[in-house]
């Protein structure tokens, strides 16, 4: 083997490619987020209906550490559940791999969107949902911190 040559010039520069498509989910370092979608609810026995969703995603890490929040859609407006009225309630359940989701009323023709927050950027999320002055604005606020879609 031969004696290693002289260093040569660098080279120009090259041209930064196109960005790449938002992986599935999307959102900013790790925050997972689902479409707008209908659940069917079940009518159970006590006067409530209940919705299952499966989502891997939801991990040990996320019930412990993380932040889930479910947003529904009703009149043109955005609310998240742990949702309570005089009349009304729709709440959420978390269980490993699942969104359990009760309500007083049928709300099969409802849309529903999670957020899944990983540990990181938890506190931050927390900070919006406390401060804003209506749910709406909160959802609005946090989707353009974690750069979601609304």
């Amino acid at each position: 083997m031969g004696t290693q040559g002289e260093k040569g010039e660098p080279g120009d520069q090259g041209t930064d490619g196109n960005k790449g498509d938002p992986g599935k989910g999307g959102g900013l370092g790790n925050v997972y987020y689902s479409d707008w979608k209908y659940y069917d609810f079940t009518s159970l026995n006590t006067g409530y209906w209940r919705a299952t969703v499966s989502e891997p995603v939801i991990s040990n890490e996320i019930l412990t550490k993380g932040t889930t929040i479910v947003y529904f859609k009703r009149d043109g407006q955005v609310f998240k559940t742990d949702y309570l009225t005089d009349s009304e309630s729709l709440t959420q359940r978390l269980e490993l791999g699942q969104i359990w989701l009760y309500s007083s009323w049928d709300p099969s023709s409802t849309m529903f969107r999670y957020i899944i927050i990983p540990p990181s950027k938890t506190i931050a999320a927390k900070a919006i949902q406390a401060k804003s002055k209506s749910t709406g604005q909160a959802y609005v606020e946090l989707c353009e911190m974690l750069k979601i879609e609304l």
